[in-house]
């Protein structure tokens, strides 16, 4: 069944009323308590601003910005199936992993 969501009013997951009193996650009002950031137990380094020149296409005005910025869902889409160029076979049991990273990948040129 092809349903339209965008298209049926009725269709709406409600406001995200609740804020984390521990990390200031927005949530909504069935939200699992404590499912944000397990009650203050994990904080999370806060993030670094991007390296130019994504910085700039990120926070500007400009034409080119605009065009990024309407654009950034196709492009995040583009390396959504990168390879990481990885030579090692994962083989465990019971499941076929798409794949497993154990430490951060850099780009392979």
């Amino acid at each position: 069944m092809n349903y339209g969501f965008k298209s049926d009013a009725s269709c709406t997951l409600g406001n995200m009323s609740i804020t984390c009193q521990f990390c200031s996650a927005m949530k909504f009002k069935s939200d699992t308590p404590r499912l944000c950031c397990s009650g203050g137990k994990v904080h999370l380094p806060v993030l670094r601003d991007p390296p130019e020149p994504l910085h700039t296409l990120l926070s500007s005005n400009s034409v080119c910005s605009k065009v990024f910025q309407k654009n950034i869902r196709r492009y995040n889409s583009c390396f959504q199936k990168t390879s990481f160029g990885s030579s090692k076979q994962v083989i465990e049991t019971g499941f076929m992993p798409t794949f497993k990273i154990s430490r951060p990948s850099l780009p392979q040129n």
